[in-house]
């Protein structure tokens, strides 16, 4: 239907590309964005639990004790 791989929409080809091992429901390259979103989610929040000492991190003092 294409005349050239570069043609095809990103999410669509996401959404058609074989699972990466059994048991798997995305492709690789849906499996490698997903993970670089959270990723980037996570190192940019600077509320997260793993990023201290960094301008307006909770301090020690400030954490939630529940």
């Amino acid at each position: 239907m294409y005349r050239n791989v570069a043609d095809i929409d990103l999410f669509v080809g996401m959404t058609l590309e074989k699972p990466t091992f059994k048991g798997a429901i995305l492709g690789s390259t849906f499996s490698c964005l997903i993970s670089d979103q959270f990723l980037r989610t996570k190192i940019g929040d600077r509320f997260f639990y793993e990023n201290q000492d960094q301008s307006g991190s909770f301090s020690n003092g400030l954490k939630s004790t529940n």
